[in-house]
């Protein structure tokens, strides 16, 4: 092998190393995104399994996880993760949900419910949905701390040998 050809070898060697190394980190922080998602969804408890696979035959017939299915396809597709929220009508009446790359459902559960945005055209029991996810916030550490960390409120974790808190 002449000088040439190894030098040029080597470089699409380490090319190639860092491309799939790049590839491999965005890989892994979109998958802790997804996990954080569904964590905060599955806490919250909006989104209604029995609805959901019924309005959706196919998510059943794939047996798919309505959660997962809903954070990594279903509000990409436009589906609604119960008969209370419009996705498409959220995101149209809340650009900014759009516009950060959060999935509409938990936009409204850190950001939504607080401010009592509407989640649907004709949903006249928006409050219900709001005391849901306002109760699954406040109760629920992950998403207390989730909420936080998002509206910029200094925390201290706190370990106990049966729980996790949060302080301010």
């Amino acid at each position: 092998m002449n000088r040439t050809f190894k030098k040029n070898l080597l470089r699409k060697t380490f090319l190639t190393k860092a491309i799939a190394n790049v590839l491999y980190r965005k890989e892994k922080k979109y998958l802790q995104k997804i996990n954080q998602e569904v964590s905060i969804i599955r806490n919250s408890g909006l989104l209604d399994h029995h609805w959901y696979l019924q309005q959706y035959p196919d998510v059943l017939k794939s047996n798919f996880d309505p959660v997962e299915h809903y954070v990594q396809h279903g509000f990409k597709e436009g589906r609604n993760p119960n008969k209370y929220f419009d996705t498409n009508w959220y995101v149209l009446n809340n650009p900014d949900a759009a516009e950060k790359g959060i999935n509409p459902l938990v936009h409204y559960i850190l950001f939504g419910a607080t401010l009592k945005v509407p989640t649907h055209p004709n949903n006249p029991l928006n409050s219900f949905i709001t005391q849901e996810a306002e109760f699954a916030k406040n109760s629920n550490p992950l998403i207390q701390g989730l909420w936080n960390l998002v509206n910029g409120q200094e925390q201290t974790i706190k370990q106990t040998s049966e729980t996790t808190y949060y302080s301010n």
